[in-house]
């Protein structure tokens, strides 16, 4: 039984890869964002314990093993995407393995890359979910803001970093 549970799992994971893959190319910038890949992971998992439950296994037999193999194969995903999706580090490697000499120097690598494009993204992204607050052009934590930040500075002192990203 825990192979059949373990093979659920997988199974939710390939779906929810399935659906992700299909949905970003369908949705604008816009829908793609935390939330509608969190949704498609939790679809994915869903039409995997369905068709479990079509085969007579019932969810209670398979979820306390499939359950967290899906939700640990969908963490190193998540990471990955966020990764390939955010990384000032991975945009850099892409534009140097792109370049005809695979070599760049930093005003061609800031070319590609601009700070403050990079800045205004990332501000313009911290507005939208309401960490912070513009107002004639200059910027203040809001509450969630300040929350995020506490706990931020408590995950750097229990880890032992100096920055984090």
């Amino acid at each position: 039984m825990t192979a059949i549970a373990v093979a659920i799992g997988i199974a939710g994971w390939a779906v929810f890869l399935l659906v992700h893959l299909i949905v970003w190319r369908l949705l604008p910038p816009s829908g793609k964002n935390v939330a509608t890949l969190a949704m498609a992971a939790c679809a994915g998992y869903g039409v995997a314990a369905f068709g479990a439950g079509l085969h007579d296994v019932s969810w209670g037999s398979h979820a306390p093993v499939s359950a967290p193999v899906f939700l640990f194969l969908a963490v190193l995903y998540f990471h990955f995407y966020f990764g390939v999706d955010r990384s000032v580090s991975v945009r850099t490697l892409g534009a140097l393995a792109r370049s005809p000499k695979h070599c760049l120097t930093l005003a061609e690598l800031e070319n590609v890359y601009p700070k403050e494009e990079m800045i205004h993204r990332r501000l313009g992204i911290m507005v939208e979910y309401g960490w912070i607050v513009e107002t004639d052009g200059r910027f203040d934590c809001s509450g969630k803001g300040r929350l995020l930040a506490r706990i931020a500075r408590i995950g750097r002192r229990i880890y032992g970093l100096d920055a984090t990203g």
